[in-house]
C-alpha cells in the first residue's frame, strides 16, 4: 500500500523524459561535433527545458482558479523532448552552423543535467527502499 503511493506521487515519468532528452541531446551533439567541417551542415538541437517551462506555466495558470487537483500534474509528468535541426545557426564555421566551442559547451552543460537528475532518481529509488522495508 505505502509504496503503491509512493510510485504514484514519485514524478519518475518525468525523470524518466528528462533522461531520455539528456541521451538524445547528447547524440545530437556528438553528430553536430562530427559534422563541424561538413559544408551545409545544420546543427541538430533538442529542446525540452523549454517544453517542461511551458507545461509547468500552463498548470499554474490553470491552478490559479481551480483548487488542485493531481490530474495536473500528469500535464507535466508527460512532457517529452523535441528534435529538430537548427536553421538559424550562423554559418560561419567552413559553411556550416557548428561552432565547436559551443558545442562542448552544450555537451558539458549536458552532462551536468544528466549526472544530476541520474542522482537524483537514484535517491528516489533509495528512499523508496527504505520505506518499503518498514513494516
Amino acid at each position: 500500500m505505502i509504496r503503491e503511493l509512493i510510485h504514484e506521487n514519485l514524478p519518475t515519468p518525468l525523470y524518466r523524459n528528462a533522461l531520455d532528452a539528456y541521451a538524445a541531446r547528447h547524440k545530437a551533439i556528438a553528430a553536430n561535433i562530427a559534422n563541424a567541417s561538413t559544408p551545409g551542415y545544420v546543427p541538430i538541437r533538442v529542446e525540452f527545458e523549454k517544453q517542461l517551462a511551458n507545461a509547468l506555466d500552463r498548470r499554474d495558470r490553470s491552478n490559479r482558479d481551480v483548487q488542485f487537483h493531481s490530474s495536473n500534474l500528469a500535464d507535466y509528468k508527460q512532457v517529452r523532448h523535441r528534435v529538430y535541426r537548427d536553421e538559424s545557426a550562423k554559418h560561419d564555421n567552413g559553411g556550416n552552423g557548428v561552432v565547436i566551442e559551443k558545442e562542448t559547451a552544450r555537451l558539458l552543460t549536458n552532462r551536468v543535467h544528466h549526472t544530476a537528475t541520474a542522482a537524483r532518481v537514484a535517491g528516489l529509488f533509495r528512499a523508496v527502499r527504505r520505506l518499503s522495508d518498514i513494516k
